[in-house]
């Protein structure tokens, strides 16, 4: 796929969405989240999308080092069920403290489907954990795999529905985000 440019949405100093483009509208309806094309994300905090303690932290250290006057670049897997896509993610901040992300597609490889990341899929109680930036699975061995090697390793869709996606962090992507944001190494695990 030829990279594609440009997602855009803007956090206010209170770490609100204040605002969304059009094509975030367009990018959550074709990843089944309607939601995410209202206006009904307007005004959320930020945060409220994060359920992991360690990747909102981390989150909120490139918030603040952009706030700073540092724009801050990092990569990130947006996985959709048909595909691995590759983002470049850039944070600006305004002298009100806002926050502008812009998101740019740096690659996208089409895959057999993978149920896991579909949001339409009915699921159980159990918890997966799966690294936000990279998208691996943390095994019961403490193993991070791709979401190929998971499904199969711990017999993901031999059960009568498939496990709660958890996303938290890797350990090995926590390292790399934090270096290559210049934030140094003091983060978990």
């Amino acid at each position: 796929m030829e990279p594609t440019t440009n997602l855009t949405y803007t956090v206010d100093a209170s770490d609100r969405l204040v605002a969304v483009d059009a094509a975030f509208r367009e990018f959550a309806l074709a990843n089944e989240w309607p939601e995410g094309a209202g206006s009904s994300v307007l005004g959320r905090e930020l945060w409220s999308f994060f359920a992991d303690p360690e990747t909102r932290v981390l989150w909120q250290s490139l918030f603040a080092r952009a706030r700073a006057g540092s724009p801050v670049a990092v990569t990130i897997r947006c996985d959709a069920p048909e595909a691995r896509r590759l983002f470049e993610l850039r944070l600006s901040s305004s002298p009100r403290g806002d926050v502008t992300i812009e998101s740019r597609t740096l690659s996208e490889t089409a895959r057999v489907r993978a149920e896991i990341w579909s949001r339409a899929v009915p699921r159980g109680t159990d918890p997966l954990r799966a690294c936000s930036w990279c998208k691996r699975i943390r095994t019961g061995d403490g193993r991070w795999l791709e979401v190929e090697e998971a499904v199969e390793a711990l017999g993901l869709l031999r059960g009568p529905s498939l496990p709660l996606v958890s996303h938290g962090i890797c350990p090995d992507c926590d390292r790399e985000v934090r270096r290559a944001a210049g934030l140094g190494t003091s983060g978990p695990g």
